[in-house]
């Protein structure tokens, strides 16, 4: 082998070699993180040994070498990466109870645990506060191996694996220890712990369970009755989320240019009929329970807001009106979607006060959570709103269990008929106005 190639060979591997870990990674991280470790490689190759005399390798050769290693190398990651079955599980949570349940129904022994609360789970809150500090105390949990801090709850004490950590170190948590499953053991299903952990199971590409009583408000696999139940954490396979990812963001570009002469006249129009801003922004929920503010043309007077939803028709101005019934008060929100906020397709974007008052209407409603939130939708497209909560989260789910890229070309294409019905509709109405 000639020094040209083990030069070459070395270099690659150098690397590459983080990569070879079956590290929690998901599949389109892996493919991306080959394509760009393999371009330094090559861009190393080619710069460096045209310095040398003579030149190490053709740039020709380096660059064919590494068209070859990027087409086959991101498979052979991704079998590395980790098999079908959880084998590393990570139990996470703050209540010893159901810890301790979903501990006895994992498939396998979890590795250690993480907790909100540096050494030590949660009990009931009920407790006097005296009782608490008394029931705290050192104990060798049987069968783990090491030692766990705990509370001693009413009906006995959580005996765990070794505590490896708190919530905000759990990203660094997954990778040091290979994990590849998390398993939930939350007192309640809020958005910041319980979906929190769920975001870095969907980062990572882990398998995630929970206990059964969170199952309504995940999507949940099929599976043997337990305990501990098996989550859906992604709904769609890597190549689907890639392609929905190219929809959205050739759809915002083509969108956000055509649209600016349109979203110029609003604009100005928005300034004449009333005092305020022309953009309005309000917190919505996005993917896994995240806040972000969804920005929108301005449709109505500057005042309080009220939760409940229709409660903002009478604050609504006549350009508003317009704006609404032809959703064009939503091109801004193009912007969402090329940052990855938002999709094109998807269920609506609830605003985070008007949320919480669906969530104890509607049993299941965070299920929504699993998937980015759309500027339309099965439940848009048949005028399906917030008012008929139990209907609108039936149509969102149907979408996330039929979602294909036809699919949101149809209720895109859809959409856009609705929208040139109504300004038709509209359009013939001031004319008939105009001529009584």
């Amino acid at each position: 082998m000639t020094v040209a190639s083990l030069t070459t060979a070395a270099t690659v591997g150098i690397a590459l070699a983080p990569l070879s870990r079956p590290r929690p990674r998901r599949p389109m991280d892996v493919v991306e993180e080959t394509i760009r470790r393999l371009g330094v490689a090559t861009l190393i190759l080619i710069v460096g040994g045209s310095l040398l005399a003579p030149p190490l390798l053709p740039p020709a050769e380096v660059l064919a070498t590494a068209a070859t290693l990027g087409l086959t190398l991101p498979a052979w990651f991704l079998v590395l990466r980790r098999g079908d079955e959880p084998e590393r599980v990570l139990l996470v949570g703050d209540d010893p109870g159901k810890a301790a349940e979903l501990a006895d129904g994992l498939p396998v022994e979890p590795v250690g645990f993480a907790s909100p609360r540096p050494g030590l789970l949660r009990g009931p809150t009920e407790r006097p506060p005296d009782e608490n500090r008394a029931s705290r105390k050192r104990v060798v949990s049987d069968g783990f191996g090491d030692h766990a801090d705990v509370i001693a709850t009413r009906e006995g004490s959580f005996r765990g694996p070794k505590r490896l950590g708190g919530l905000s170190r759990l990203r660094s948590i997954c990778r040091d220890h290979d994990v590849d499953a998390v398993a939930l053991a939350f007192r309640r299903s809020d958005r910041g712990e319980f979906f929190g952990v769920l975001t870095v199971a969907a980062e990572y590409d882990l398998d995630a369970f929970v206990h059964e009583s969170h199952v309504e408000d995940v999507l949940v696999a099929d599976g043997p009755a337990s305990p501990a139940v098996e989550t859906v954490v992604d709904p769609w396979p890597w190549y689907a989320r890639a392609s929905k990812r190219a929809f959205d963001l050739g759809f915002a570009l083509v969108g956000g240019v055509a649209a600016v002469p349109l979203a110029a006249i609003i604009a100005a129009a928005i300034k004449l009929e009333s005092s305020g801003p022309v953009l309005y922004t309000q917190p919505r929920t996005g993917e896994f329970g995240r806040r972000f503010r969804i920005p929108k043309f301005r449709t109505m007077t500057p005042q309080s807001e009220d939760p409940r939803p229709g409660s903002e028709r009478q604050r609504i101005t006549r350009t508003g009106r317009f704006l609404r019934r032809t959703h064009l008060d939503e091109i801004p929100q193009l912007w969402s979607v090329l940052v990855g906020d938002m999709s094109v397709v998807g269920p609506r974007a609830a605003w985070v006060e008007e949320e919480r008052v669906l969530e104890e209407e509607v049993d299941g409603w965070r299920t929504r959570w699993h998937v980015k939130p759309g500027l339309t939708g099965l439940a848009q497209i048949n005028d399906v709103t917030s008012t008929e909560g139990r209907r609108k989260l039936e149509l969102d789910l149907e979408y996330v269990e039929n979602r294909t890229l036809w699919l949101d070309t149809t209720i895109v294409v859809a959409q856009f008929r609705i929208v040139f019905e109504d300004v038709l509709e509209l359009t013939i109405g001031h004319i008939r106005g105009w001529r009584t």
